[in-house]
Parts: structure tokens; sequence; C-alpha cells
């Protein structure tokens, strides 16, 4: 079965797979499908999910922001999209996939922000190296961004098309549409990690280190760049011309 699905000049096209494993999205604002960002990802029992997206760099390579393990079809899920070159770990805490990929793909850049490096190598994670080390092999008009006034290294990553531009995020925003189910859901609920677009409070927890400094870095990169799109590592794309209005508003409330 595939659904297609556009806004804001986005188009996102998904493919069916086993309930459990979600299907995989392809989502890009105004690039063909076969040239297009694939997110996977895997709904939990708790209605929680985790992914990674799959971006490619050309000549069949594959940037993977937030590399994650979905249970055993997980290679061939990847591989289908192409060949893992650069690893990005989106912050200091998503890493925990990050050995097996290693393991799997040893020529792999492996790159991370510098504010992150430090705790990574100490949950061992050796020759992990700055972004900025691979901004070379990315397309024309891709880049990191560098939230400032964070604690976790969180990174960043904004995508070029007709239609505006696509933010990725990790941790700094959810949009897991739920329902969320059972006692295993009841640190996502009372942490109002969602259901929808949401602030968690283990980012305001455990990821801000000034407050004020990240959202105006976040309210000013926001009206710089105009996403028309977000991919989440947990949760849904969204899409929508208004979409920095309602992403620093929510911060604002979330994180003030």
């Amino acid at each position: 079965m595939h659904t297609l699905y556009a806004n804001g000049g986005g188009v996102c096209k998904q493919t069916a797979q086993r309930a459990v494993d979600g299907p995989d999205r392809t989502c890009l604002p105004s690039r063909p499908m076969s040239d297009a960002v694939v997110q996977l990802d895997r709904t939990l029992p708790s209605g929680w999910t985790v992914g990674m997206l799959l971006v490619p760099v050309g000549e069949g390579q594959l940037l993977v922001y937030s590399p994650t393990w979905l249970g055993e079809r997980t290679w061939e899920r990847v591989e289908a999209h192409g060949t893992p070159t650069i690893l990005v770990a989106p912050n200091h805490y998503h890493h925990l996939s990050l050995r097996r990929y290693r393991e799997r793909y040893p020529e792999a850049a492996v790159v991370a922000s510098e504010q992150a490096i430090p705790r990574l190598v100490k949950q061992g994670h050796v020759g992990i190296e700055p972004v900025a080390s691979v901004a070379a092999r990315l397309p024309e008009g891709f880049h990191f961004l560098i939230p400032e006034g964070l604690k976790t290294g969180e990174v960043f990553l904004s995508l070029p098309g007709a239609g505006g531009r696509t933010w990725a995020v990790c941790d700094a925003f959810f949009n897991v549409p739920g329902p969320f189910k059972g006692w295993g859901s009841l640190p996502f609920r009372l942490l109002r990690t969602g259901p929808g677009l949401a602030v968690g409070t283990t980012f305001w927890w455990l990821g801000l280190q000034h407050t004020e400094t990240y959202l105006g870095w976040l309210a000013k990169t926001l009206e710089a760049e105009r996403p028309t799109q977000v991919l989440f590592s947990h949760g849904r794309p969204l899409q929508g011309e208004d979409l920095p209005e309602r992403l620093t508003a929510l911060a604002r409330k979330r994180l003030r």
C-alpha cells in the first residue's frame, strides 16, 4: 500500500511494512521520489516511535541521521535505499545503535557536533569527527545547524527544496501521533512528549543550558530559513508554511 500526502510544497510517500516496523516514508519538498529523504521507524507497544532518516548524498551513498536499530530487518530496509557513508549522532544521548552501524559500515564517517563528542567518546565511541568534516561531501544547499544554548550538542540538518527548506530534528521536537497505550506509555505522557507536536520535559531538564540563548537562536534561525517541512527522529513528518511560528511559539511556551 502507498499513501501520498502533501502540504506546504512537500510530498511524502509511504510504503507499508509490518505494523510494528512502521512504513518507509520518502519525504522532501519538490524533489524526485528516488532522490528524497527516507524515514524509517518503529512503533513501540507504548505508541512511542523511534527512527532515523536516510539522506541521499550522491552515487548511491547515504547520510544516516540518528542511526537506529529497528529489528532483524534493519539492514534490509536501510540498504534498499543505498549504502551508509556518513553516520550522524544527533546529540550525545542518541548513540545506542551506533556501534552496530560502525561494525556494518566500517568505512563510514561518524560525525557529531563538537559539544557532543566528549560524552560520546566516554561512551566508547572513538574516532568521531565534527560535522564540519563532512560538509564538503553534502549536496549543494545541504547543511548542518548547531543550536546555541544547549548542553546535549544536538545538531539539526537543513535540506533544500523548491517548496521550501526541510529540517531534520532529534530531541528538540517530537511529533509522535499516538495513541499512547498501556502502563509503558506513562512516562511519555507524564513528560508531555505527545501525542502530536511537542517539546518534551526531558529536553527542558537535560537539553537546555541557557534557555533564552536557545530560544533566541531558534526564532532567528527559523525566520531566516523558513522551513516548510520538519522530519523527526521521534514522530511523523510535519508540513506547513506556518511551521516557523508554530515551533517558536511551542518552544517558548514549554521552555520558559
